[in-house]
Order: structure tokens, then sequence, then C-alpha cells
């Protein structure tokens, strides 16, 4: 009997540019079966509240939100 595998799910929140793209080319290896992408604190919650995640990565400063 084959046991499937655990899929992982993952957010990354950054202001727009080249972290999130590459962050989400290096996660792309299979392992993660949702790599999400928000570039705010505010959307992030928004995705934390409608979705379970693995892990987050934040890159701050964000736009909207630093060091509260």
């Amino acid at each position: 009997m084959d046991i499937p595998a655990h899929a992982y799910r993952a957010l990354l929140v950054s202001a727009p540019g080249k972290l999130s793209a590459s962050l989400s080319a290096l996660l792309s290896d299979g392992a993660f079966s949702k790599i999400a992408t928000e570039v705010s604190a505010t959307g992030a919650r928004q995705q934390m509240t409608a979705d379970a995640y693995d892990i987050v990565v934040i890159n701050t400063p964000l736009p909207d939100e630093f060091g509260t």
C-alpha cells in the first residue's frame, strides 16, 4: 500500500520584486503543492485566514506595515 507524500503549502510575503519570483522558483521543486504570494501584510493576513500554510516567508519591510 502506497502512502501519499505530504505536499506542503507556502506563503511568500514580499514587496514586489525579484525575491518572490526567485523563492517561488526555488520552492517549486515538487515538495510544495501550493505557493501563494502576497505583497502586503493585509493580504497575507487574509490569505492565512482563508487557507492553512506549512511555511510563511516574510521579507520586510512591507509597504503597509513595519515593526508592529
